[in-house]
């Protein structure tokens, strides 16, 4: 079972109607088992482009991924960038694909120490505002899945979601 909490910040001032200079925190984390050990934050500063509605493309070449452990022999924070590329297109009424990648690139290891985290799926609002997903996510940190035969962990999400 794969238990992952992440939330995501972005703040922009916009210089152009399609790009911002950019300011992103991400938080990703277990809760179920082993809470919090480990845990990730990034934290950055770049551009982000808005080529249309359904694109969101940022790239913070200064950020810094921290990473909170019980045992920090196996776990290391670092300096890198961070790429978040997230698209939804709607494709019926109620009914939107949502496709995100979540990526850090170690300027100190790139192997050893970057991750990405690809996640796609189709969510619908169920009633007012509750909407109910169902997603598939492909996951790479070898700080992870050191003990583990396997670097890559792909998973299955099912969720429910309130929109404002």
């Amino acid at each position: 079972t794969v238990d992952v909490l992440q939330l995501t910040s972005l703040l922009g001032y916009k210089i152009t109607p399609k790009l911002s200079l950019s300011a992103l925190a991400e938080f990703r984390t277990t809760v179920i088992e082993d809470a919090f050990d480990p845990a990730y934050l990034d934290l950055g500063v770049g551009a982000t482009w808005t080529p249309n509605d359904n694109l969101l493309v940022t790239v913070h070449p200064l950020n810094y991924n921290f990473v909170f452990a019980s045992d920090d022999s196996q776990f290391e924070s670092s300096l890198g960038a961070k790429i978040l590329v997230d698209y939804t297109q709607e494709l019926l009424e109620g009914v939107r694909l949502r496709s995100n990648l979540s990526g850090f690139l170690s300027y100190e290891d790139m192997e050893e120490l970057s991750n990405f985290t690809w996640t796609t799926g189709i969510n619908f609002t169920a009633f007012k505002g509750i909407g109910v997903g169902i997603e598939y996510a492909v996951r790479w940190n070898k700080q992870e899945t050191r003990l583990l035969d396997d670097d890559i962990q792909q998973y299955f999400l099912i969720g429910l979601s309130y929109n404002l």
